[in-house]
C-alpha cells in the first residue's frame, strides 16, 4: 500500500467498482475523478444517486459531475445512461434486501447491469453494510481509510487480502491512499 499506483483506465465494458472508507478519506474525490475519466474517454451519460447532495449539488458531491441525478434510488435509470454512481450505497443495497423478491432496484441493477450495458460505481462509509453480492460481483474495490472493526472484517474476507493489509488500512490517515482489490490482483 505504500507504493503510489494509478487506477486502471476506465474501460467501456460494463464494470462494477466499490469505494469504501470513512468520512473524509477521499471517496467522493476518487469517484469524481473516475467520472471525469469516463467522460474524457467517450463514456456515455452519467446518472448519480446522491442522498446527501444539496440542491443544486455542491462541488463536494458526486452529483455535481453527473448528467442527471436523484436524492433516492429510482426504479428505472434514465434512458441512454451508461454509468450509475451511488453515494451512500449501503442505504440501497443492504444484505437483507438481497433476499427480497422482487429485487430492490439497486440489487436488480447490480445483477443485470452487464446485460443492460451499464457500469456501476458504489460509494459507502460502511462497507460491512453493503450486500455480499455487490462485493462478490465487483471488478474492483477501492479501500480507503477505515477503522470500524466490522468493516475491517469484511475487507479481510476478500481473497488475497492479508491481515497485514487490514492493519495498514486501519492505520491509514492520509486521504486518497488506498488498497485497490480486484479478482485479478491487489495493488498496494
Amino acid at each position: 500500500m505504500t507504493d503510489k499506483k494509478t487506477l486502471a483506465q476506465t474501460e467501456h465494458h460494463p464494470w462494477l467498482r466499490v469505494i469504501v472508507g470513512r468520512c473524509g478519506s477521499g471517496k467522493s474525490t476518487i469517484a469524481k475523478q473516475l467520472m471525469a475519466d469516463w467522460r474524457k474517454s467517450g463514456g456515455g451519460p452519467i446518472f448519480a444517486v446522491d442522498p446527501v447532495a444539496t440542491e443544486p449539488p455542491g462541488e463536494l458531491h458526486v452529483a455535481s459531475e453527473a448528467d442527471t441525478w436523484s436524492f433516492e434510488m429510482v426504479e428505472t435509470i434514465p434512458p441512454e445512461t451508461t454509468l450509475v454512481v451511488v453515494d451512500e450505497a449501503d442505504l440501497y443495497c443492504s444484505q437483507a434486501d438481497a433476499y427480497r423478491r422482487p429485487l430492490p432496484p439497486l440489487h436488480a441493477l447490480i445483477r443485470r447491469r452487464r446485460h443492460q450495458g451499464v457500469s456501476l460505481l458504489l460509494l459507502s462509509q460502511r462497507g460491512c453494510l453493503i450486500s455480499r453480492s455487490a462485493w462478490s460481483l465487483a471488478d474492483e474495490i477501492i479501500i480507503l481509510s477505515t477503522t470500524d472493526p466490522r468493516d475491517l472484517r469484511e475487507i479481510e474476507k476478500l481473497p488475497g487480502v492479508t491481515k497485514e493489509d487490514v492493519e495498514r488500512i486501519g492505520a491509514m490517515s492520509e486521504p486518497g491512499i488506498a488498497l485497490v482489490w480486484s479478482p485479478r490482483e491487489i495493488t498496494r
